[in-house]
Parts: structure tokens; sequence; C-alpha cells
């Protein structure tokens, strides 16, 4: 039953994916833009597919195993119709964006009682237990996770690399998980994998409203892991995002001191540098090749963790270490970057 689901679930994404991306809605045509490196126009639709396979996978969890994810549905069609306007063409003010994602994930995790409980950190802690500070936490570490993850995804390959392994290390470190909630992540795995074949390919793009998804997801997975297995250290999912928070901390940082917006997309992100680098010094293909090379680094950073996930001193002190690390290579791949578009 469970093999033929999957195998149903494998020729659904890759049908859809092929049908979405032969169809002339959510078109990216504006090759000119600041962070775009593709020279074509690419359909930005490959969320819809994703949307698709939460559809059926959780309705097939629900019939099947009797655990009912439909609840979040309104939250996480929300999330990914922000990002779908833009895809088709309807720019909103990105700051009147970014509020509408906060106000809508704070209602949220207010009306489910989602909160961030405990984040290690004495002072913190009491202070978001004498203020009921909780929505407000876990509702920035949520925007952290979307915007990063609409950071990173600028090269073909690197958001559905990035989620493929993200999903695996959840499955790895979880003990508590249910059988129906690990098919539900399975589910999520086979639309990504599916969609990197295509994407590589350059036949269709995920577009903000898949990368708001994606991100969504991740987080709704990070916060049932943190409810279900309390012994694993907070740090320890800081540590599992340090590619999209680092990503967002240098962003947004770099943007405050040079007086720029801090919300709208520039081309200075980790893998659009790597991206013209590999372009210009090498004959591979900079987009499988960028996409590569991040995530086998943050796979070789972030593994270590593994052994360690319930040890709340080597974690806090590993995140930090970590984040220390994908700032200094940011800024070491940008002195290169800086060389290579001299000449």
């Amino acid at each position: 039953m469970l093999f033929l689901f999957f195998f149903i679930l494998i020729l659904v994404s890759y049908f859809n994916f092929k049908f979405l991306s032969k169809i002339n809605f959510f078109l990216d045509n504006n090759i000119n833009k600041s962070q775009a490196i593709h020279k074509n126009i690419i359909p930005r639709s490959g969320g819809l597919c994703l949307a698709l396979i939460m559809l059926i996978s959780s309705v097939f969890i629900y019939v099947t195993y009797d655990l009912n994810y439909l609840k979040y549905y309104p939250y996480l069609i929300l999330i990914f119709l922000i990002g779908l306007i833009d895809d088709y063409g309807i720019k909103i003010n990105p700051n009147i964006r970014l509020l509408f994602l906060f106000i809508i994930s704070f209602v949220f995790f207010y009306y489910f009682d989602l909160r961030l409980r405990t984040t290690g950190i004495g002072i913190l802690d009491s202070f978001i237990n004498n203020y009921d500070f909780e929505y407000i936490i876990i509702t920035i570490c949520f925007l952290i996770i979307i915007n990063g993850s609409n950071f990173i995804d600028g090269v073909n390959g690197n958001l559905a690399i990035h989620y493929m392994l993200l999903l695996l290390i959840i499955f790895l470190v979880s003990s508590s998980f249910s059988e129906g909630f690990i098919v539900h992540l399975q589910s999520i795995l086979i639309c990504f994998i599916v969609f990197l074949f295509l994407n590589i390919k350059n036949q269709i793009f995920f577009g903000d409203g898949g990368a708001y998804l994606s991100g969504t997801i991740l987080g709704l997975f990070i916060i049932t892991l943190m409810q279900n297995d309390t012994f694993i250290s907070p740090f320890f999912y800081i540590i599992l995002t340090v590619y999209l928070g680092s990503e967002v901390l240098i962003s947004f940082t770099r943007r405050i001191f040079q007086k720029e917006s801090t919300v709208v997309a520039d081309f200075n992100h980790l893998h659009s540098m790597l991206f013209v680098i590999f372009k210009t010094k090498t004959k591979i293909n900079p987009h499988i090749s960028t996409s590569l090379l991040i995530n086998f680094v943050y796979c070789l950073s972030v593994l270590p963790s593994l052994f360690f996930t319930n040890n709340f001193e080597l974690t806090r002190n590993y995140s930090i270490v970590l984040y220390f690390f994908f700032i200094i290579l940011y800024f070491v791949i940008r002195k290169i970057y800086k060389k290579v578009i001299k000449f």
C-alpha cells in the first residue's frame, strides 16, 4: 500500500512539474533583475506541485494513520499565496509583504498555541516566560527560515538539494516521529527529488511561492521535532538552519551598513558569487557545481553535531563556531568574487 502511494506520488510529481513547465503562467521573464542569472524565460510555478503533494500526502495520512495535518493548511496556503502572487507578476512592496508574513504567522502560532517554550538561554527564557514573548520569538524564527529559503533559491538545484539534506537530518535525529509523520516527510522528500531532476535541466523554478512554502514546511517539521524530542538541545536547530540563518544575518547586516533596503533582492549572496566564479574560471556547469559545493560544505560542518544533539554546551558552542565559519566563508568568497569580476 505504502509503496504504491509513493509510486503514485512520483508519477504525480513528475507529470505535474512537466505540465507546469509548459504552461505560460508564472513566467520569470524579468531576466534583467539584479539577482537573475538565467537567460531564458522559465516558469516559476514549481511551488504549485509542492502544494499539491502536501495536500495528497495530508489526506492520505489523515485517512490511513488518523493524523490530522490538514488543520495547518490555512496557514500554509496563505504563506504560499503571498509568494505565488509575486510569481504571477503582481508586485507587492517588500516591506508590506514582510509585514503580512509576520501578522499571518503570529496569528497562526497564537491560535494553535505553538510557542518556543525554551531557548536554552536562562535570561532570554526568563524574559519570554514573564512577558509572553514566545509567539513573537517563534514568528521571527519562522520568518528567518522562510526568507532564508527564498534567498538561497538563486541557482538551479541549491534549494532542492539543501532541503533534501534538511529533511534527511530531521529523519535521522528524530526518535519519536509517528509512522504517519515519517510518511509525510518522505512524501515531501520525493517532491524535492523530482523537482531537482527538472530544475537542474532549467525547465522550472520553485518561485517565491515554492520557497515560502518550503520554509514553512521545514519550520513546522522542526516545531514537531522540538515538541516530541524534548531531549534535543535547542541549539541543534540553530546548527541545522545555519546556512539559511547565516544568509539572512549577512544579507540584512550588509544592507544596513551599506544603507540599502533590507528586503530588496540583490546579487551578493554566497551562491550568486560562487556561480560567477565557476562560470568565469571553469568549464563545468556553474549551477551544479555551486549547489553541490555549498551543500557539501554544509554537510561536513553540520554532520558532526548529530553525535551530540542532546548536549547543551557542545551544541551551543558549535553553533557559534559554525556561524562564524559561514560568515568568514562568505567574505572569503566575496574577496575572490571581486577579483574575478575585475578581469
